[in-house]
């Protein structure tokens, strides 16, 4: 035994952590071995209930809905339990069976078991009241890896994934999911690099080949690439209300992209960048200049004040746009266009 006081002090501390966590290990096999007995005897009562469905024996589907419902609350009751005493379950359970009656046996293990199991403490305005956990339903495939190393497991309602070797595993459902699969999912989007992020006005995730926002006045759109960047850098609030749209020229050739915000419409080329046009000028420049086919082209600037902060430009391939508010003796929006050096002094 060392004669170090402090020495003494940390073997002491350890063994009590050793003391500790032990008696949590036995406690929470105990509860596990309650848990397991409530799922068979749960797994039972369905059965019954279905039986007594299809005979139509309403005292039977008295008596088995309520034993169901009886048993399903003493199983949340003993999962917040041992959610009480902060253990990886995975060193007692390492896989879970979850039976469903229209899906049968599925199991759930690992890193992804852990990740549903925290989503039993997660509510939000997706999931109408319920857990995340709960809204994603049953599984309804088995765990499996793709060729990029993403182990991958779908629900009803989402899917759960991460990268093999780490121990980050995100959840997606609800809208952004559909809009996910809409896309192409695993093939064509990649997988998911976050779980959902609570914006306050809206909703978004980060995907490695794009990003999704949602918001419940536009519905789920994606945004990727250059505009993605833009976006990500520049534009402290806002989402989009459009996915990203191509812009052809005659020859059906795509020379650029688009995506409209609330804010006003992003333009983006490989030879200009991206830039976002707003309001008046976004008006006049898509309705009365034929936006980036017409003769301004694409924009080459952000809207800014000008010189003397009157009103607002857009510098453009081939002019420029200004506006200035009523009561200015330059009210609206004037049109530049051409080669031209324009100085603004006087604005």
């Amino acid at each position: 035994m060392t004669d170090n006081p402090e020495m003494q002090d940390d073997v002491k501390k350890q063994a009590l952590e050793d003391v500790t966590s032990e008696q949590r290990k036995k406690i929470v096999a105990q509860i596990m071995a309650q848990i397991k007995k409530s799922r068979e005897n749960l797994a039972i009562y369905h059965l019954k209930l279905e039986e007594a469905k299809k005979s139509d024996n309403l005292v039977d589907i008295d008596h088995w809905s309520k034993a169901a419902n009886l048993t399903s609350q003493e199983l949340d009751r003993l999962e917040k339990q041992i959610a009480s005493y902060d253990l990886d379950r995975s060193l007692i359970e390492p896989s879970y069976n979850y039976d469903s009656p229209m899906f049968c046996s599925i199991k759930i293990s690992g890193a992804i078991l852990r990740k549903w199991r925290l989503l039993d403490n997660v509510r939000n305005s997706i999931t109408n009241g319920q857990t995340v956990k709960d809204y994603l339903g049953s599984p309804v495939t088995k765990q499996f890896s793709t060729n990029k190393g993403i182990t991958v497991q779908y629900f009803e309602r989402g899917m759960l994934s991460n990268k093999v070797g780490s121990k980050d595993v995100y959840v997606v459902y609800g809208p952004i999911y559909l809009c996910y699969r809409r896309l192409g999912g695993l093939e064509s989007y990649g997988w998911p690099v976050s779980d959902e992020i609570d914006l306050g006005y809206a909703r978004r995730q980060e995907f490695n080949k794009g990003t999704i926002y949602w918001s419940k006045e536009t519905g789920a759109h994606e945004v990727h690439g250059s505009i993605r960047d833009w976006i990500l850098e520049y534009l402290d609030e806002g989402y989009p209300i459009t996915d990203i749209y191509p812009i052809l020229n005659d020859n059906g050739a795509e020379i650029g992209q688009s995506c409209r915000f609330k804010e006003g419409a992003i333009y983006c080329s490989p030879s200009t960048g991206c830039h976002i046009v707003q309001n008046n000028i976004r008006e006049d420049y898509e309705n009365k200049y034929g936006g980036p086919l017409g003769a301004l082209g694409f924009p080459t600037s952000d809207e800014m004040d000008t010189p003397r902060h009157t009103g607002l430009y857009c510098n453009f391939q081939n002019g420029v746009l200004v506006w200035h508010p009523d009561g200015s003796p330059y009210a609206g929006v004037s049109s530049f266009i051409g080669p031209m050096d324009l100085y603004l002094d006087r604005f």
